[in-house]
């Protein structure tokens, strides 16, 4: 409510229901949540609290699409899922170490990266994506947290606060993602533009690999090979340059960042 809009329905109801199937799904005001995945949880030491995610996940679902409204076109699972599953990340780092969300975030990739491979469909940016999962949840989160990098958490919620106030309730119509994409180019920094573009309207991916490490008490010197790669709606893959800068973190044994 602080952050986007305020929460309008008066209640908010998590509700059990039996294992008839196993799933969760959100309504304005009310969640049922399947006994086979919510209500016999149990969290393992070291572990994202799933339980806590899907709380999350579904929660946020009460502001988009409920409060925020979209049209069924192409590119309403970024309005949806994409931006609950962002919600979500922002609840579980206030839970979890910053380790453990970095685990979280490598085995979100990870699944994306070989979901992508089995997907029977070309690949579509997120901005136009239907609903394929591997997309719209694990691409769409990874993206939300590199756009929390790039323009700054402030800059991110002030330009999600916008776009949600504008499209409240239906207020304006119902919001497609276009909408979304110049909230955040008005609201991003210049210098992250052309890589905001890249993530939401085509389809790029890097290749980044560590050839060799080398440290003393006074140097480290890393040698890095990177390429970059752009796929049309068809699924071609061209290889082209890299301009932007890529910045690269050291960590230790524990995965404590040493140097970025």
């Amino acid at each position: 409510s602080d952050t986007y809009n305020s929460y309008p329905f008066g209640v908010l109801r998590i509700v059990e229901y039996p294992k008839y199937t196993v799933m969760a799904e959100a309504f304005p005001g009310f969640i049922p949540v399947s006994e086979g995945i919510g209500f016999v949880a149990r969290k393992e030491p070291d572990q994202v609290d799933a339980l806590a995610r899907l709380v999350a996940h579904e929660t946020a679902h009460q502001w988009f699409p409920h409060i925020v409204p979209t049209a069924e076109a192409r590119g309403m699972f970024f309005l949806t899922e994409t931006l609950v599953q962002h919600v979500a990340l922002k609840v579980m780092k206030q839970r979890h170490t910053s380790q453990e969300i970095r685990e979280y975030l490598e085995t979100q990739i990870q699944d994306y990266f070989h979901m992508r491979g089995r997907h029977n469909k070309a690949e579509a940016a997120l901005a136009r994506t239907d609903f394929a999962y591997h997309v719209a949840y694990r691409k769409g989160l990874m993206v939300m947290h590199c756009l929390e990098q790039l323009m700054g958490e402030t800059r991110l919620n002030a330009a999600l606060r916008s776009y949600s106030q504008r499209f409240a309730m239906g207020g304006n119509g119902f919001a497609v993602s276009s909408d979304l994409i110049q909230e955040l180019y008005e609201h991003a920094p210049a210098e992250s533009r052309v890589l905001l573009s890249e993530l939401l309207e085509k389809i790029t991916w890097y290749d980044n690999r560590l050839v060799s490490a080398e440290m003393n008490r006074e140097t480290i010197k890393l040698t890095v090979e990177t390429r970059k790669f752009l796929a049309t709606d068809d699924g071609v893959e061209v290889s082209v340059g890299v301009q932007l800068p890529i910045e690269v973190a050291l960590f230790d044994k524990q995965g404590q960042e040493i140097i970025r």
